[in-house]
């Protein structure tokens, strides 16, 4: 178990146990993927996903389009080279993957952005090193040397992770743009076995003064192996409804209304 008081404390906040290692973490969640960078291409999935909480593992498998014809799997396993696949149809591999030197590392970094839907984790996870900054910011990373990856986490007055900050690999360590990374935000806490848990994700990527939204999603379904006896006060065991449409990307929302306002417009309006 970690022995940083303030992320031992703020595990204990999020209701984390920590005299029982459970998981791992099960979770469905639905929301939209921008996968046409530098250019925008969202697409709707739907995933699952198991989440480690004593290792840097995870697996994730999202359906993703119309009709959910694409398939992707994402997987980092402990001793094991990271996996990720596109298939048409769960069958037909596309060109689509970052590149083979970039996986390891991305792969780390996401799982260190989704540490607050395991708050278990904090506590248990021995790969994770933490460092306090002040009262509002925790630093954490994993790997050694060159292939150390770190997320700096920010947290609300209510003393929950409220937004993380990846620094590009790219810039890391030498750091020669400051700015330069991914900025995820963690909202609508709720609290479902006894863990109080963000059920919606935003991440961006900024680099050279430009904001770039890559992910929104919905969380619908979460649950920890191994935790079947609650506490007494804790929550019981519940799963939300799944929502009839997931939330959209505030540049969707905006594209939308430009539209809306210029077929209001009409031809004739021009040049008034």
């Amino acid at each position: 178990m970690t022995g940083l008081a303030a992320v031992t404390a703020l595990a204990l906040r999020l209701g984390a146990d920590p005299d029982r290692t459970g998981g791992p973490v099960h979770l469905r969640h639905c929301g939209r993927i921008n996968l046409g960078l530098p250019n925008d291409a969202w697409l709707a999935f739907t995933a699952e996903e198991t989440l480690s909480v004593t290792a840097c593992a995870y697996s994730w498998r999202a359906r993703l389009g119309p009709a959910h014809a694409v398939v992707m799997h994402d997987s980092l396993d402990t001793g094991q080279p990271g996996q990720f696949s596109v298939r048409a149809f769960g069958r037909l591999p596309l060109p689509f993957a970052p590149r083979p030197q970039a996986l390891p590392r991305s792969q780390r970094l996401r799982y260190l952005t989704e540490l607050p839907l395991a708050p278990d984790a904090m506590l248990h996870n021995r790969a994770l090193r933490w460092e306090e900054i002040d009262e509002s910011h925790l630093r954490v990373a994993t790997g050694l040397g060159v292939e150390t990856v770190e997320a700096t986490f920010t947290l609300d007055a209510d003393g929950r992770v409220a937004s993380v900050f990846l620094p590009d690999p790219r810039s890391f360590p030498q750091r020669r743009d400051a700015a330069a990374g991914w900025f995820g935000s963690y909202a609508e806490y709720d609290r479902i076995r006894g863990r109080w848990i963000p059920f919606h994700t935003d991440v961006r990527h900024r680099h050279a003064d430009r904001s770039i939204g890559l992910w929104v999603a919905t969380l619908v379904d979460w649950q920890l192996s191994g935790d079947c006896v609650l506490a007494p006060g804790h929550a019981a065991p519940r799963m939300r409804p799944p929502p009839t449409r997931c939330k959209e990307h505030p540049d969707d929302v905006r594209s939308r209304a430009e539209t809306a306002g210029s077929s209001r417009a009409g031809p004739g309006s021009r040049g008034a």
